[in-house]
């Protein structure tokens, strides 16, 4: 499901952009794993001799699509996300966009609490009430069937903080 390019991040010296507007640096594969990814960096870093204690940061990165990789953000946590962007079970744009919305360590804990993709609001409560009464929709008498309006069930699963929708896929909330 989620086939985009390999990731990449793109790191420079930060005193040397900063001070000559110089952006070379190195191309580094996530694949290639924390340690690996730290010692490039360090050699990178060694070819700027002329600062006391340069520091790196990230100015480019190829293959996250829409997430936004910090210019500081830290390789452990680059490495982090790119192992959470690549759930084969979810689409790569909802995976970023429950990383807009939540910390890394929420977005992992909340894909454990899915309940599934519907296609309303409606279709969505209507699932949820079923399971809470543990009965079939056919099985409901009447009355209980005409009472209800799923759609406003719904929203107010929402709004109360039970759950979260994210274009359509819905969570129990954390």
């Amino acid at each position: 499901m989620n086939t985009l390019e390999t990731k990449k991040i793109h790191v420079i010296c930060e005193e040397s952009y900063e001070e000559n507007g110089d952006s070379s640096g190195v191309w580094i594969d996530i694949d290639d794993g924390v340690e690996e990814m730290e010692s490039k960096i360090e050699l990178m870093l060694e070819n700027h001799d002329e600062w006391a204690y340069p520091r790196y940061c990230i100015d480019d990165y190829k293959g996250f699509g829409d997430y936004k990789v910090g210019f500081r953000q830290s390789i452990e946590s680059v490495c982090e996300v790119a192992e959470f962007l690549s759930n084969e079970n979810f689409k790569h744009t909802l995976l970023c966009k429950i990383l807009d919305d939540l910390s890394l360590c929420d977005a992992r804990e909340l894909l454990d609490n899915y309940v599934g993709e519907f296609d309303s609001l409606a279709d969505f409560a209507t699932r949820i009430l079923m399971k809470k009464w543990k009965e079939e929709e056919e099985n409901l008498p009447d009355y209980v069937k005409h009472y209800f309006d799923y759609e406003a069930y719904g929203w107010d699963l929402l709004i109360y903080g039970e759950y979260k929708d994210y274009d359509g896929h819905f969570f129990r909330a954390l």
